[in-house]
């Protein structure tokens, strides 16, 4: 499928090193729930002027997140990410309608625990309990839409 541009940045659950080396020897962040997190990325191959973006968007900002130092489990991630918002999605949808479409196909994947839009647009992230249905989505995604960059798998 079509690439996406490499400006968009990509949402997740940060990774650090878990040795004093830099070194990660199979540990995982810890802040991270679960190795078995999945996400899926889908960009629709269109471009989306983030100056546009900016312009269109209307109201304040959300305010920004402070993170925990670690999460309990996957609800408790998914309930933090609920309380956060993505002040450009809506302006992101006017400036380029395809990336509604994705969040909606996204979104309507078995599995699927939240679709969001990353930074100004035009990639789009949902996030599911496993890596194994987060692939299983990206195959039917990618399938029903070949021109979309789509991948699938685990978080850490």
């Amino acid at each position: 499928g079509a690439g996406p541009d490499a400006g968009c940045g990509c949402a997740g659950l940060p990774a650090e090193p878990d040795h004093a080396d830099g070194g990660n020897r199979g540990g995982t962040d810890p802040r991270s729930p679960s190795a078995e997190c999945g996400m899926v990325l889908v960009n629709c191959g269109q471009a989306v002027s983030t100056p546009e973006v900016f312009r269109r968007r209307a109201g304040a900002f959300a305010p920004r997140a402070t993170m925990p130092e670690s999460w309990a489990n996957l609800a408790d991630v998914m309930a933090f990410i609920e309380q956060q918002g993505n002040s450009l999605e809506q302006a992101a949808c006017e400036v380029c309608p395809p990336v509604a479409h994705v969040l909606a196909d996204i979104g309507g994947q078995e599995g699927c625990l939240m679709a969001r839009m990353s930074g100004s647009g035009a990639t789009c992230f949902g996030l599911f309990a496993t890596p194994q249905a987060a692939r299983q989505a990206a195959d039917r995604l990618e399938d029903a839409h070949s021109a979309w960059w789509v991948w699938g798998g685990g978080l850490v």
